[in-house]
């Protein structure tokens, strides 16, 4: 009875397999598993990004001063980070018995630290608050607390400065003919102002001031903002006076409500945007401009010669085994590795016709290379040999799906043979074109391996774009944001705000391939309602 209903079950699982039933539901499964991949990368990214706009609290650390020797203690104003291990100092760890404690446990924290920067001509030196990277030992941190009367301003440069609003102070001009100004505390509006400071543990009084010096701020920026400073007191406890004029943003990040640290997450994500590396904010504005610019410069070197090859291969040439063979040589060229066209490009056209080029027009500025070292063009035509099989194996797939009716009706109607192919078919074939141009800029907008030996570099002071003829300089190094990627990346171990940086930079990336690809599905769209005939 059982060995019956065993080859009853074993019977229907086998008629089963055999119906292809089971591979339907592997196939969902696998897609299932797929779908869960990238849904599960996309939300790493997105959480990661958003930690790095989010505003994070800033935290009072009073830790005990290494360098003095009676055991005073210092206050700083940081971010709090992760916790490492670092050596001990050497005269502990000699005294060490085991290997194993020669290290500690230290917290790695972005601190305020005053750093005095040299003047110009007869201008003095002057100290101002930078941000740095220190690991504090466990051991030496004496408090840590997040006090909700600390502030963050963000200044017109968009550096940023942390520390305990005092008061406004109005700065009157003393004499005329001195060159000096008196401070004056007074109210904005009225003339009067009777806040002072407090401790900085009496939350409750310094809530209210900070209210208030907020609401004076918001009054001053519809005028008179030359003649009002904000007194700050620092980290160290001396006091700091910032114009008016100069304060972009008061933020207060130990006791920001939801709505307003999602707005300055926003803020702070156009700050992101807008900015360039060598700003005290750090940005990818030129990163971003240079992908669009490799993109577009890539694919008008592309498009041309992918279309040819395709028309001839499909149109014109005969099909035998030549036409076989080269057809096999480019689907196989489509699984070269990037880095293999980067030295191909690097060695034929940079050193070799880059060379050429700088000995015919640019001999004056030799040794110096101006085309025979990586840049823009170079990069762009690495690309286009990457991404050209791709394209020109979607043209030729829309080029056979063009009826051979319509190539007849054509010829029927009088046109030639050049007519009928460039001026029909190729036409009607435009939207397999542009689905293989988008399948070339997603994945050259990636593509980071050629670039490494082309020109691409994490920072550069040189515009691709200005008002200067011939206006877009294809010969300049440039930013990618792919390059940027991976450099924040290799830098992750020193920083823990560079990996951060990665994903938000990572994130940038992949909205702006959608939007490239959008606006060619858009384009796509358009042809294809114009030539509903091809199926494309």
């Amino acid at each position: 009875m059982k060995q019956s209903a065993f080859r009853s079950t074993l019977s229907a699982m086998l008629s089963w397999w055999r119906s292809g039933s089971a591979w339907h539901w592997y196939s969902l499964f696998a897609l299932s598993i797929a779908a869960l991949l990238v849904l599960a990368l996309l939300l790493l990214i997105l959480v990661s990004s958003a930690q790095y706009f989010w505003p994070q609290p800033i935290e009072e650390w009073v830790i005990r001063d290494a360098a003095a020797d009676n055991g005073q203690s210092q206050r700083l104003f940081a971010y709090g980070g992760e916790t490492v291990q670092i050596p001990l100092p050497d005269a502990a760890a000699d005294s060490a018995s085991a290997e194993s404690s020669a290290m500690r446990a230290a917290v790695l924290i972005r601190y305020q630290q005053m750093q005095q920067l040299p003047g110009s001509g007869q201008a003095a030196a002057v100290s101002r608050p930078v941000w740095k990277l220190q690991a504090v030992a466990e051991t030496d941190i004496v408090r840590r607390g997040r006090p909700h009367s600390l502030a963050l301003l963000t200044l017109s440069d968009a550096s940023t400065v942390a520390g305990y609003p005092l008061q406004w102070v109005r700065m009157v001009p003393a004499a005329a003919s001195e060159q000096t100004a008196a401070a004056v505390v007074a109210d904005a509006d009225t003339g009067e102002l009777t806040l002072t400071a407090t401790a900085a543990d009496d939350s409750e009084h310094r809530g209210l001031q900070l209210d208030r010096i907020e609401q004076q701020w918001r009054q001053l920026k519809t005028g008179q903002q030359e003649a009002w400073s904000l007194v700050l007191e620092l980290h160290d406890g001396s006091s700091m006076q910032l114009p008016a004029a100069d304060i972009d943003r008061i933020l207060l990040p130990n006791r920001l409500s939801l709505a307003a640290a999602a707005q300055q997450a926003l803020h702070n994500a156009w700050l992101f945007l807008s900015h360039g590396p060598d700003d005290a904010v750090p940005g990818i504005l030129p990163a971003i401009l240079g992908t669009v610019l490799l993109v577009l410069v890539m694919s008008v070197l592309l498009v041309p010669v992918a279309i040819l090859t395709a028309v001839y291969l499909h149109e014109y040439a005969a099909q035998n085994w030549v036409t076989g063979l080269l057809r096999a040589a480019i689907s196989n060229l489509a699984g070269v590795p990037g880095v293999v066209y980067g030295v191909f490009v690097l060695g034929v056209f940079v050193y070799g016709a880059g060379g050429r080029i700088d000995a015919l027009l640019f001999a004056e500025q030799l040794p110096l290379p101006t085309f025979g070292t990586g840049g823009l063009l170079w990069a762009a035509l690495a690309l286009a040999l990457l991404t050209m099989p791709v394209v020109i194996a979607a043209t030729e797939e829309g080029l056979s799906r063009i009826p051979a009716d319509l190539r007849l009706a054509s010829l029927a109607l009088g046109a030639t043979r050049t007519e009928m192919v460039w001026g029909v078919v190729v036409m009607a074939a435009r939207p397999a074109l542009l689905t293989g141009l988008i399948l070339a800029i997603a994945r050259a907008a990636g593509e980071v391996a050629p670039l490494l030996l082309l020109g691409a570099v994490a920072y550069t002071q040189q515009p691709l774009l200005d008002a200067e003829p011939p206006f877009l300089h294809l010969q300049q190094p440039f930013m990618h944001l792919g390059y940027q990627v991976y450099d924040l990346a290799m830098q992750s171990g020193q920083s823990d705000t560079a990996i951060a940086m990665a994903y938000a930079a990572t994130l940038v990336l992949l909205l702006l391939v959608v939007v490239l690809n959008l606006f060619a599905f858009r384009l796509r769209a358009r042809l294809r309602s114009r030539y509903s005939t091809a199926p494309g």
